[in-house]
């Protein structure tokens, strides 16, 4: 709404410190200080990841951002365990997950000169790595991701309700990012393993909610 003129930067401002007020209000009563001040970190964290942090260190400086998310509601429920290995493993998912879903997104914002030379405005992560470059980054990290979701029933109990799908599908998301690795240029295989990384990640959230569910 901002670059279209219908709402004024300083009205887009005032609603969202209100609306943060109010999401740290409603922590503090109906939770627990813990959860509040994770919330806050990641308040804070976020502003300034779209003030300095994104242009200065690059787009991977979001993911450990974003993970403090998953720490806000596991200690919403669970303070007194929140520095136990569980959430915390939990929170190292939802970061590579996020970076290796950012790695796939950072080609589209590759341009070319009338050279055909690429031009990259802001950093990946302290570099402007090439499109290939960043294919084999999300590889690399969705690999990664897929070990990680594999072992996560070394932790907890999780029944064959979680780990089947989880392998296959992360089989599957690994094969559409090789694709995207051998034609990183081709913006039709970027979308399909980028949407894959997106279903990956709710085929883990969905088997770990539905394995939990069933076998408590």
């Amino acid at each position: 709404s901002i670059p279209s003129g219908r709402v004024k930067p300083v009205q887009a401002l005032i609603l969202s410190l209100a609306f943060y007020v109010f999401a740290l209000v409603m922590v503090w009563i109906f939770f627990n200080p813990t959860a509040f001040f994770i919330l806050l970190a990641a308040i804070v964290f976020g502003s300034l990841y779209s003030t300095h942090l994104r242009d200065k260190m690059g787009y991977l400086s979001l993911p450990l951002i974003e993970g403090l998310i998953f720490l806000c509601g596991w200690a919403a429920l669970s303070p007194s365990t929140i520095f136990s290995l569980l959430p915390w493993y939990l929170y190292l998912l939802g970061v590579v997950w996020q970076s290796a879903h950012i790695a796939a997104h950072y080609v589209l914002h590759i341009r070319y000169d009338e050279h055909n030379q690429p031009v990259i405005l802001t950093p990946l992560l302290f570099s402007r790595p090439s499109s290939r470059s960043a294919a084999k980054a999300t590889l690399g990290l969705l690999i990664l991701l897929f070990v990680l979701s594999v072992l996560l029933p070394l932790l907890t109990s999780l029944s064959f309700i979680y780990v089947i799908p989880v392998i296959l599908y992360g089989i599957f998301a690994i094969y559409r990012c090789t694709a995207f690795l051998k034609t990183s240029l081709d913006n039709g295989k970027l979308l399909r393993a980028w949407s894959g990384l997106s279903m990956f990640r709710m085929v883990i959230s969905l088997a770990l909610i539905v394995s939990v569910l069933v076998f408590p």
